[in-house]
């Protein structure tokens, strides 16, 4: 259960909230291409169900995925990843969303089965042509 705090300082009357925030159901595939290269790809369900409108992103969409990945050494994995989101029932007078998020993780593999994950993301939105 996704639960998301936000904490602003806006004048939107929501500054300090907690809840439940939007569910995502998902399936995929991973395939194995080398020793250090891996490609999936899959679909996701995200759905509207945040305890709060402030919360969530008041729609529902597919997000269909592809992602490779690449061990660049034992401590160090990268995974560029492709995702098309696409609002299929928009509510609360939510508009309707059209784009595509482009990210570039990166793991690095620490001792005692831990590890460490960063991501940078873009968004090219097709509605309004913002990058």
């Amino acid at each position: 259960m996704p639960f998301v705090y936000n904490r602003s300082d806006e004048a939107s009357g929501h500054a300090d909230i907690g809840g439940l925030g939007d569910i995502e159901f998902g399936t995929g595939t991973a395939f194995r291409l080398s020793n250090t290269w891996r490609t999936g790809g899959g679909i996701e369900l995200h759905t509207d169900t945040a305890s709060n409108p402030a919360l969530g992103d008041r729609m529902w969409r597919l997000k269909p995925f592809w992602a490779v990945a690449l061990d660049v050494t034992n401590w160090l994995t990268l995974t560029p990843t492709v995702e098309y989101n696409h609002s299929i029932a928009e509510e609360h007078n939510a508009p309707p969303q059209r784009y595509i998020e482009l990210s570039l993780p990166a793991t690095f593999i620490l001792p005692y089965d831990w590890s460490v994950g960063t991501r940078y993301k873009a968004f090219i939105v097709f509605e309004t042509a913002d990058h």
